[in-house]
């Protein structure tokens, strides 16, 4: 067993290696071998695995109604809504709750583990980055990247691993005040780059999420909880000064309404909702949208530009798709619910994280992207509170 376990360590800090590696820009990107990758991975631990495996009726329905979603509709050859069906269903099955054994299982929770430190490690090294010149500015709005692609990614980075940082706090209460110290300044870093970052969702996302995770950690404890809202309080109060330089950029971009980019982002909300009125029972097709002069919904590289994740799932397969979704999230909230009692800490971190994420996803669209960072880190959380009670 303990072979085992060292073998899927292995391989899950691989994948998770893997795909932080295509956040970072001072890194080469593997390109479609990132699918190769996945696809590996999800052989390996099917291999492991052996006839031990079992499947969740929600996701296979999920699967379904995506395949479902083309099938139904004429989808222009151009999306290659299969192609990308596939990968979907590759790199979802690795890491979510649609495929469970044993094995696969571990490898899910040690790859979320692994993320989350790799996470604090992008955090300090863009943080550092600004003094010794490796972090850099976005070329076209100047908002901060540090060693990311993009801010977009930075600021939701920022945000999972401020939760992090709270969760590591709280699990490490009793230890001694230099790991302590240490997890309050990375909890600083994340918070300054969250705000440099300039991503208005990421940011209220983190916000709600930290209210969750505090109210559940604490729910049964009203004096505890008013401390630690407190302690909050007086650290804004004193950290605001130093905060300025960062927070400047969210302002900023708060005040000028050109740089919002509001009126595209309402017009891709309007077009998919549009196009899920047009087809409503299984949408316009898996990873396609109807182009509208003047809209951009096609990015580079052929990437479909969707603006929400909720309505990206709504337009692209329909009321088959939307409901099955939501069956894989009531399933979420029950496991979540279950293991309150027992797993308090971890409860509050993971619910704080979907949170997070169920937020996050009004304005961002990578749901359905098998290629996207955030969806490989969606999926794997979901995949993770959703283990049928695996243990490691």
């Amino acid at each position: 067993m303990n072979e085992m376990n060292s073998k899927l360590k292995y391989a899950a800090w691989l994948l998770a290696l893997i795909a932080v590696n295509n956040v970072i820009y001072l890194t080469p990107s593997l390109a479609s071998g990132y699918y190769v990758v996945m696809a590996a991975g999800l052989l390996y631990g099917l291999a492991v695995s052996r006839a031990h495996i079992t499947f969740n009726p929600a996701g296979i329905l999920f699967w379904l109604a995506c395949a479902v979603s083309i099938v139904a509709n004429e989808v222009p050859a151009f999306f290659s809504p299969w192609q990308r069906l596939g990968t979907f269903v590759i790199v979802s099955g690795l890491l979510g709750p649609f495929l469970f054994s044993r094995e696969l299982c571990r490898m899910r929770i040690f790859m979320f583990r692994a993320v989350n430190i790799l996470f604090a490690v992008v955090i300090v090294a863009s943080f550092l980055g600004l003094f010794c010149g490796i972090s850099r500015y976005h070329a076209y709005s100047g908002y901060f990247c540090g060693i990311t692609t993009h801010s977009m990614l930075l600021g939701p980075i920022s945000g999972c691993t401020v939760l992090y940082m709270f969760y590591q706090l709280y699990h490490w209460k009793n230890s001694g005040k230099g790991k302590k110290l240490f997890f309050l300044i990375v909890l600083f870093m994340s918070v300054c780059l969250l705000f440099g970052a300039a991503s208005r969702s990421a940011f209220i996302a983190t916000a709600v999420g930290v209210v969750v995770l505090h109210c559940i950690y604490v729910r049964n404890r009203k004096a505890k909880l008013y401390k630690i809202a407190l302690f909050g309080i007086l650290a804004l109060v004193i950290f605001t000064p130093a905060l300025e330089p960062y927070y400047a950029k969210l302002l900023a971009k708060n005040g000028n309404e050109e740089s919002l980019n509001f009126d595209s982002r309402a017009d891709l909300w309007r077009l998919h909702w549009e196009s899920f009125k047009e087809n409503p029972l299984t949408g316009v097709g898996f990873c396609a949208v109807d182009v509208e002069p003047g809209i951009n919904t096609l990015g580079d590289n052929g990437r479909v530009e969707t603006g929400s994740s909720w309505l990206s799932i709504l337009s692209m397969t329909g009321i088959l798709g939307f409901c099955s979704f939501c069956f894989l999230l009531g399933e979420m909230g029950g496991a979540l619910y279950r293991n309150i009692k027992w797993f308090n800490l971890q409860v509050a971190f993971k619910t704080g994280l979907i949170t997070f994420f169920l937020i996050h996803m009004l304005a961002e669209g990578y749901i359905l992207a098998a290629g996207s960072f955030l969806f490989f880190y969606f999926w794997l959380l979901l995949g993770v509170i959703l283990n049928r009670n695996y243990n490691v």
